[in-house]
């Protein structure tokens, strides 16, 4: 009986020590998949507020312009050319880490892709409002812009709560 019963043991100890090694190697997995998650997080994150910084910069009502018209076109087209460079670097972040966006349930990629339509509805609007000098074309832009700042600051409350 004693015999059998050690046998027993030692059997038992081996099925704990594969499970236990089937464990870790979870574990590791599981770690691994959430480190690069948050780098994906920050990093997209981090190209968003750029985004966010340089449309600001391009549709701010203050700015000093020349009474050139050529000059006041390259300025504008500079912040033009700023917005879109931030732009293509944003969606370069998220859109090849698409999968590391969906947290259980919630699937925040729908909410990143609002905010870029935002940000091209801002150029749009904003660069037709440089064109026709329209008030009513440059609220529409600043309206699109706040819309863009409201989704962001959502997005950046959930990427905390995920982070920790």
């Amino acid at each position: 009986m004693e015999n059998h019963r050690q046998k027993l043991s030692k059997e038992l100890e081996g099925y704990r020590a594969g499970y236990t090694q089937c464990l870790n190697e979870s574990n590791i997995k599981f770690s691994w998949l959430h480190q690069e998650q948050a780098i994906a997080i920050k990093e997209t994150f981090a190209s968003l507020s750029r985004l966010q910084l340089s449309l600001g910069e391009f549709t701010s009502p203050i700015q000093t312009l020349s009474k050139d018209p050529e000059e006041q076109s390259a300025f504008y087209q500079n912040k033009y050319d700023k917005v879109v460079s931030d732009y293509s670097s944003a969606m370069d972040s998220w859109f090849p880490r698409r999968l590391f966006f969906i947290f259980k349930e919630i699937d925040m990629n729908p909410e990143i892709e609002k905010l870029m339509t935002k940000c091209k509805k801002t150029l749009i609007d904003y660069k037709k409002a440089i064109k026709i000098r329209e008030s009513e074309q440059y609220d529409k832009a600043e309206e699109s812009f706040q819309d863009f700042k409201t989704i962001l600051e959502k997005l950046q409350k959930r990427f905390a709560d995920i982070l920790n």
